[in-house]
């Protein structure tokens, strides 16, 4: 016997060698001689995890724990293959009891899929699926599955949280590093450090409205922080690939509504933003799925802040692993071919653009066709949108492209509201609900200003209030009807609704902003179920003290409503007239906004000066850092232009900075008003002094708040104003200061670096961080540095310049006269699509800095020849392969329209491209490729006839071949 070992943390492989030889004689009294040898050659080969083992529980619950089910792992947890079947209180069961709990000890490291084939008698499973994962951060791990008993009522059911899917053992340290998954919940992110801190899907009954909106609410999303391996238009598998989440069960009961998680990228200049739901064994026929976002994780130029559909109860499913993706972005990518908007309608322009796909499109995919109108009972989109040029809200389109047609339509879908957005993250923008047939490409529209409007020039809009909910409510979902004017300058003796927020998820409740020159005498709501409700004055009146100093007042009005109210009618009364709106509750929480404002109509704010010791400081913006060493008094002064209307009022506003009340928490002083009729017959000077008691350390913040005759209202640009801190020696200040850089960006896009600040003292201070490129600022940040580490994201736009290509980057930080600069990181950058002329060649490389190290790599080709029908492009390979062409010697010679995402995969060597080509009959011919590996290497493109190729000097088409360039992956680089 010979026996040899290996070790290679931390697995230790054993590899037996047995070689055994016998002989035997045998002698009896019969006189029979029988030799008989054997000879035995026997290995063996053990492969095993030595220490690295743990325990797994899978309990069965309802509110207690259930005895009697029967569960199949796979693979099996103690040798690591095949499967094992486990039943509560047998044998490997560790306590040998019927009691719920099925307790598995010594088992493997790694992940297991559970099912559940048995289940209590006299119970349902909600999910019979799951994937749990022993690691060494979860050593003891748990598996829940919820059972309910067969009377429940699902249909009415109140959420039920569940557990059945943890983090792949395969995939965890990538999703720790360098992807820093994160979950994340009303803006707070909370980074995925064990592998079962997924959140989990909820299901709540299908009846139950109330319980659906709070498990929304509720519900995570999950933020891929840094996933730089995507491109535009990429099809779903790669999207859901690069995520890297398992598959979780949905159940099979259509009673119940699916809560689920959607998965987003951070916003990237790359490719915008991409979303996924979490995959799932399958999506079943009748029942709703319920997707939100963040609003912190929607992009700052809009996107999706929720998916709501249900498949058809008589659709096709297939019962196999399925999943929806989302591309978002500004505007089509030249990737999708995909023409704008204005190529449809010259009037509009596109402000954001959603590309949904599904693995059914795929060549081979499969799962359930949301392409297809007769799987999907409703498909519902909330989505953050920019306004248009118009400011009107009324004027944002939504289109969906139809492939057939190679255009955007109106038809199939239906916009339910649109509300402006007037708090939070995406205050100013607008929130659209519409309704679609089936999935496709979806654009928002916004109508252009004609061209004579979009002259002048105008200030910031500001940021004063404009509803009366709380302000962390944005824009609800809701829509409005009646006969409350529109125009932004109305008689001051008619009562008009200006906006209506309502609440009848927890609150219950109605507030109503009436406006007018007189004082309304009766406001009252007209519901179905609880009759006519009078409507009070509220308690809190936001709009108190500028409606001493305005024509036109402005009340806030209360009423309670009922949670079952779907629709109500507002009646506000005045002395000489009457308005009614009518409300359609669609969501339990919604703001509508009745009026639009002319933004010229407000007082216009600018020239901000600072008056210290008889010196004056023009203040340009909050990036402008000014302190003070001990307190002192201060001027401020300001100009308001004000065509419109005439200026009754301007207040100076102040609150110590980091105060997050700010609304109730300001000090307000009036400002003295100087006209300027001498030089403007619009312009005012507005000044005061404030004494050096209202001058609070770190820092003050503070604005102006102007108002005129017609009630209009401007806050100017929020600015501060810093105030040394007692308890800080400027000799000694205790702060380190970093920054996170990429390394490799193309140009035109922006560079986000972030730079930290660990604030050693035990006390805030105010300071100012700036970014420097060649040392020269170009973003400043102002900032409450608070004790501990600090986030500051700077931003940069990376100019196109094809003759600069590498830039110097740092980053800085002034507090109080300290000045603290990094170290210096070189940013590479390149020129994201190049263009040539048809030539005889097209060479393709990869680009590299002035060290050799590859910056970027060609990842698509593609034109397009709308001059001469006659002629139509041949493209062939390095390798000498036809890739487009007339004849069949070529692989693609027509159109790929009508093939999943329009497009076809060829392989020539060891790589893949995909190609689209519309065919030589389309009025305008185009063709793009691309690969996930470097399309390098000299590619002959040429037109050619019916008859033969011709000559270039015959060409005098002027076909522009263009290349789109890849950044290579980069690091991020931490600079001290």
């Amino acid at each position: 016997m010979t026996d040899s070992m290996s070790v290679s943390e931390p697995t230790i492989m054993r590899t037996f060698g047995r070689i055994l030889e016998d002989s035997a004689s045998v002698n009896d009294s019969l006189t029979i001689l029988r030799t008989r040898y054997r000879s035995v050659d026997d290995s063996m080969s053990v492969s095993d995890l030595v220490g690295l083992r743990g325990k797994l529980t899978i309990e069965t619950r309802n509110n207690t724990l259930i005895p009697g089910a029967v569960y199949a792992v796979t693979p099996n947890p103690f040798t690591g293959l095949g499967s094992l079947t486990v039943t509560d209180g047998l044998s490997p069961d560790s306590d040998l009891s019927n009691n719920g709990s099925i307790s598995l000890s010594d088992v493997l490291f790694g992940s297991y899929k559970l099912n559940q084939t048995q289940a209590p008698s006299g119970y349902v499973s909600i999910t019979k699926k799951g994937l749990v994962t022993v690691h060494g951060t979860n050593v003891n791990a748990l598996m829940k599955f919820v059972v309910v008993t067969n009377a429940t009522d699902l249909l009415n059911s109140s959420v039920i949280d569940i557990d059945n899917v943890h983090v792949d053992n395969a995939q965890f340290a990538t999703l720790l590093s360098p992807i820093k998954l994160t979950k994340v919940k009303d803006g707070i992110q909370t980074p995925i450090t064990k592998v079962h801190d997924l959140p989990a899907p909820k299901f709540v009954g299908k009846n139950n409205t109330i319980g659906i909106t709070n498990a929304t609410k509720s519900q995570y999303s999950l933020l891929y922080k840094s996933l730089a391996e995507l491109a535009p238009n990429e099809s779903p598998d790669t999207v859901i690939n690069a995520f890297r989440l398992n598959a979780t069960d949905v159940g099979n009961s259509t009673s119940l509504s699916y809560v689920g998680v959607l998965a987003s990228t951070a916003q990237s200049t790359v490719y915008g933003q991409y979303l996924a739901t979490q995959p799932v064994e399958q999506f079943n026929c009748g029942q709703r799925y319920i997707y939100s976002l963040d609003d912190t994780l929607v992009p700052t130029y809009g996107g999706i802040k929720k998916v709501d559909f249900t498949v058809f109860e008589n659709g096709t499913c297939p019962g196999t692993l399925d999943y929806i993706t989302y591309e978002v972005s500004s505007k089509p990518p030249i990737e999708s071919g995909i023409p704008s908007i204005s190529e449809t309608d010259p009037l509009q322009e596109t402000l954001l653009y959603i590309n949904a796909r599904f693995p059914s499109e795929l060549v081979n995919g499969t799962g359930i066709d949301f392409d297809n109108s007769t799987n999907i009972e409703s498909y519902t989109f909330t989505v953050f949108a920019p306004k248009p040029q118009t400011n009107n809200i009324d004027d944002l389109t939504v289109y969906t492209f139809d492939e057939s047609l190679d255009a955007w339509t109106k038809s199939g879908i239906t916009v339910m509201s649109r509300n402006e957005v007037t708090s939070g993250t995406h205050a100013g923008k607008v929130q659209v609900e519409f309704e679609v047939e089936h999935t496709s490409k979806f654009t928002i529209g916004g109508k252009k200003l004609p061209a004579s409007a979009g002259s002048g020039s105008s200030a910031s809009p500001g940021h004063g209030k404009v509803g009366v909910g709380p302000a962390s409510v944005g824009a609800g979902a809701g829509s409005a009807s009646g006969t409350t004017s529109e125009k932004p300058v109305r008689p001051s003796s008619t009562t008009n609704i200006d906006s209506v927020y309502y609440n009848v998820c927890d609150d219950n409740i109605v507030k109503v902003m009436i406006s007018g020159g007189l004082f309304p005498s009766n406001v009252v709501l007209q519901t179905k179920h609880s009759g006519i409700i009078p409507a009070k004055l509220a308690d809190y009146q936001p709009y108190a003290m500028d409606n001493q100093y305005s024509d036109v007042h402005r009340y806030v009005y209360e009423a309670s409503i009922s949670p079952n109210e779907t629709f109500f009618v507002v009646s506000a009364n005045g002395e000489s007239s009457i308005s009614n709106t009518s409300i359609q509750i669609i969501n339990c929480e919604g703001n509508v906004y009745l009026v639009k404002e002319d933004p010229y109509s407000k007082p216009q704010i600018f020239d901000f000066k600072l008056e210290v010791d008889g010196q004056d400081r023009l203040v340009t913006s909050s990036n402008s850092y000014e302190y003070l060493e001990e307190p002192t008094s201060i001027t401020i002064s300001a100009l308001i232009d004000n065509a419109q209307s005439e200026l009754r009022r301007a207040e100076l506003r102040l609150i110590t900075m980091g105060d997050a009340d700010i609304e109730r928490n300001y000090t307000g002083l009036k400002m003295k008003i100087e006209d300027l009729s001498g030089i403007s017959n619009t312009t005012s000077r507005v000044f005061i002094t404030v004494p050096a008691s209202l001058l609070k350390s770190p820092a003050t913040e503070f604005w102006i708040h102007a108002i005129n005759a017609d009630g209009k209202i401007n806050d100017s640009e929020h600015l501060y104003l810093g105030l040394i801190p007692n308890d800080i020696d400027l000799n000694n200040v205790d702060a380190k200061l970093e920054m996170d850089m990429q390394t490799i960006k193309p140009q035109g896009t922006t560079l986000k670096p972030h730079a930290y600040l660990h604030n050693k003292e035990s006390t805030s201070m105010y300071g100012l961080m700036t970014l420097l490129v060649d040392g020269k600022p170009v973003d400043a940040v102002p900032y409450l540095f608070k004790p501990g580490f600090n986030d500051v994201e700077l931003s940069w736009v990376i100019p196109k310049n094809a003759s600069r290509l590498d830039y110097n980057i740092s980053a800085r930080v002034d507090l109080y006269g300290n000045g603290s600069t990094t170290n210096t990181g070189v940013l590479n950058t390149f020129v994201r699509t190049q263009s040539k002329q048809l030539d005889s060649v097209t060479e393709l490389d990869l680009i590299r800095n002035e060290h050799g190290d590859v910056v970027a790599r060609p990842s698509l080709i593609y034109a397009s020849n709308n001059h001469d029908n006659d002629l139509r492009f041949r493209v062939v390979s390095p390798q000498g392969v036809c890739v487009i062409g007339s004849d069949s010697s070529c692989l693609v010679s027509s159109s790929t329209y009508g093939n999943r995402g329009d497009l076809t995969s060829v392989q020539i060597g060891d790589q893949i491209y995909r190609i689209k080509y519309s065919g030589a009959d389309s009025p305008l011919e185009r063709f793009s490729i691309t690969s996930f590996d470097p399309i390098t290497g000299d590619w002959l493109i040429q037109l050619e006839s019916n008859d033969t190729i011709i000559s270039y000097a015959e060409a005098v088409h002027e076909v522009i071949i263009k290349i789109k360039y890849r950044a290579e992956s980069s690091v991020i680089t931490t600079l001290n």
